[in-house]
């Protein structure tokens, strides 16, 4: 009787086995491990968009406030931070119950953790803040296929500024053709852009592009707007990365994408942002002619990144200065768009506004530093949270080191 019951509960454990699903550590869902009281940290109201995320990343032990009672919500995710991060992901989800314990510096047992377990392969400056593009890297690193399943159809090349080359690059393949750089030797053209744009721009690794087309898929990231811009080289707030973690524990939050590749149509003039300034001596029917001769160096630009197209106007910019621009403070217009695509005589003044047409017509709005002053002058502009200078006449486009100082003046 025994050995009868001994096979029947063999045989049932048999066929329990067979339809019980197995719960591999690699399986299994993050466990919450703290608990959150509301109010408790005092930049974080109810009402925050961010405030279900920063009390997600806090139950799950993802992340903590800057102290008891501030989470810092607007302040920069340092590369310590994400690291620390993407390690307690890495380590939560496989169960490997690391010891993360007190060191010196801080971050240094998740550093030795990220580097063991594959997610980092060289050494960063951990105080400072990190990129959006790395944060996305890192995240991507610390967990396999299984945690992130296919959410969205994202195509290659669908994310308009994972670059397929650097800002400037993007800018010249554009122009290319449209009748701007032509009569300008290769040559000159890449000494111009060396001298303007540096080294601007990132250049992924394939291994970074796909990181983020993983991310973008899974419905973890979605771009800073309809078109999947995804800003690479920014930093991110606290707030931010709190919902993009948020979404890898909680799947019910990704979020369903479609991309759009449409390229957004040229501002008319009567909704120019900065079109008193912009305008300055010139008449509406002069103006309008102005408009026209910026459209060879608008309209191919529309769908690029903003760091491409501000690249690719003070290139073309310069390149119209060389050719056909005589230096002058004295003719009618020398500072307006109209003496510098028209009547070819032009100041700073007149290349700042002829730059700030360019920008206004992509929907870019600018600051004139130095606006009807005696020295020199050049456009200033947000992009993604970090203000440019983007200047023909004085041979910069790029991040302000110094706010409302020229590198080259």
């Amino acid at each position: 009787m025994i050995k009868k019951l001994a096979s029947l509960f063999l045989a049932i454990s048999m066929v329990l086995a067979l339809h019980t699903p197995s719960f591999a550590a690699n399986d299994t869902d993050f466990q919450k491990i703290n608990t959150y009281q509301p109010g408790q940290f005092s930049d974080v109201s109810a009402t925050d968009w961010y405030a279900e995320n920063v009390k997600i990343t806090y139950e799950y032990g993802l992340m903590t406030g800057k102290s008891n009672n501030l989470f810092d919500v607007g302040g920069n995710l340092t590369v310590a931070e994400a690291v620390a991060i993407v390690c307690r992901l890495h380590n939560a989800y496989n169960r490997n119950n690391a010891d993360f314990g007190a060191a010196s510096p801080w971050y240094q047992p998740y550093v030795d953790y990220a580097k063991a377990n594959g997610i980092i392969e060289r050494d960063y400056s951990y105080a400072a803040p990190i990129s959006r593009l790395d944060f996305a890297f890192f995240i991507s690193n610390a967990l396999p296929d299984a945690a992130m399943p296919k959410l969205n159809e994202v195509a290659q090349n669908d994310i308009p500024d994972l670059y397929a080359g650097s800002p400037c690059q993007d800018a010249i393949a554009a122009l290319q053709g449209t009748g701007v750089l032509e009569e300008v030797s290769t040559s000159r053209l890449q000494h111009l852009s060396t001298v303007i744009c540096g080294s601007i721009g990132t250049i992924p690794s394939s291994k970074e592009q796909e990181a983020v087309y993983r991310l973008y898929r899974a419905g973890i990231l979605t771009g800073n707007d309809e078109h999947g811009t995804f800003a690479p080289e920014t930093n991110i707030t606290r707030s931010a990365a709190a919902a993009i973690v948020s979404r890898v524990v909680e799947p019910s939050l990704r979020k369903h994408i479609v991309l759009t590749k449409k390229a957004p149509e040229l501002v008319p003039v009567s909704q120019l942002a900065n079109l008193p300034s912009v305008k300055e001596r010139a008449s509406s029917e002069q103006f309008a002619l102005a408009y026209e001769e910026a459209k060879r160096i608008v309209d191919p630009i529309r769908g690029l990144s903003r760091e491409a197209q501000l690249c690719a106007i003070a290139l073309a910019t310069r390149v119209i200065a060389e050719k056909n621009i005589t230096y002058s403070m004295e003719s009618a217009h020398y500072a307006d768009p109209y003496g510098f695509f028209v009547d070819h005589s032009a100041s700073c003044a007149g290349c700042t506004r002829a730059t700030g047409l360019c920008l206004n017509m992509l929907g870019i709005p600018y600051e004139h530093v130095n606006e009807n002053a005696f020295s020199h002058q050049w456009t200033r502009v947000n992009v993604n949270g970090t203000y440019w200078i983007c200047d023909a006449y004085g041979l910069y486009c790029g991040p302000e080191q110094v706010p409302y100082q020229h590198p080259r003046f």
